[in-house]
């Protein structure tokens, strides 16, 4: 049984949805704690966040929502990364390649432009 229950006209397929991602940091430890902290050094590490202008010790929370007219977006991906990893690579590496028929929208970290 699914916790998320998708919508009929997602799973169709055959036409560009609009869909939106974004990250946020999950802070474990941060202030003079974040270059000593031992928490789960597996998955979490430092890294700065620059909207928070702080130094943190955690991971990232990735989301990918699906356009749902008149409502809040579907979430239909939640990833976690390493703090230190680029939005826009884990997006490219990870979320990107199964959802194809998707007109994605996100902040400037996700161009590859540069611009």
């Amino acid at each position: 049984m699914n916790i998320l229950e998708i919508p009929n006209w997602l799973l169709l397929g055959h036409q560009k949805l609009d869909s939106v991602i974004d990250s946020m940091p999950i802070i474990l430890a941060k202030g003079n704690r974040f270059c000593v902290a031992k928490i789960t050094k597996v998955v979490a590490d430092k890294s700065y966040c620059a909207s928070k202008k702080i130094w943190y010790h955690g991971v990232k929370l990735h989301c990918l929502g699906v356009s749902n007219p008149k409502k809040l977006p579907i979430p239909i991906v939640i990833e976690f990364s390493k703090a230190s990893e680029n939005d826009n690579t884990v997006f490219k590496e990870t979320i990107a390649p199964k959802y194809l028929n998707l007109r994605i929208y996100g902040d400037k970290t996700y161009n590859d432009e540069g611009v």
